[in-house]
């Protein structure tokens, strides 16, 4: 990617010069953040080669991510933001950023799928990647299929289905104090939510 496409826009000029565009872009936004620090590199590869290197690096139950037409590497450092007494805040900043490219991905009728389960180490190694810098996530990005891929474990095939279970609420919501559950405050209003 030539540094000549590289557009930096503020929000009075997005609609224009993006929004009405029929062409496909690559966008970052800007995430709230310290406005001294860059919390996050971006790294663009424009090779499917490129994506095919990364197949390795995806550990079990990972395969259907091969078909996906892209696949985004989170990554930084803690020296790229700042760190006030022992907070990390580039933990903090490249997961919101990360949060908005997901959400962005969605307004454009992509799925943005962060996955877990892959190594670090090799994805530093294909991408020559510093080993200085975490790599903290990986989005597996495509369009969304109808049918679903015969890849899938019958787990993940349920999975698209329906939305999977989440650990309830009551079990890591703390009221006043760590460990003070908020279970442990019964509540009046007899809302489903509360029981």
């Amino acid at each position: 990617m030539s540094l000549n496409y590289l557009v930096e826009l503020k929000d009075i000029t997005w609609r224009e010069t993006i929004g009405k565009k029929d062409k496909p872009v690559i966008v970052i936004f800007y995430s709230p953040s310290c406005p001294y620090c860059q919390q996050m590199d971006s790294y663009f590869e424009l090779y499917s080669k490129k994506l095919e290197e990364m197949h390795p690096a995806l550990s079990s139950g990972n395969e259907w991510a091969k078909t996906a037409s892209m696949i985004i590497v989170i990554f930084s450092k803690e020296q790229d933001d700042c760190v006030i007494h022992d907070i990390e805040y580039y933990l903090f900043d490249t997961g919101m950023a990360t949060a908005f490219i997901i959400l962005r991905a969605t307004e454009l009728g992509l799925v943005a799928h962060p996955i877990a389960r892959y190594s670090p180490r090799k994805i530093r190694e294909i991408l020559g990647i510093p080993d200085t810098m975490n790599v903290i996530a990986l989005i597996i990005v495509s369009k969304h299929s109808e049918n679903i891929s015969p890849i899938l474990s019958n787990s993940q095939i349920e999975a698209e289905r329906r939305i999977p279970e989440r650990m309830s609420l009551k079990k890591f919501v703390y009221m006043n104090k760590y460990g003070y559950l908020v279970r442990a405050y019964p509540c009046n209003c007899r809302s489903k939510w509360c029981r």
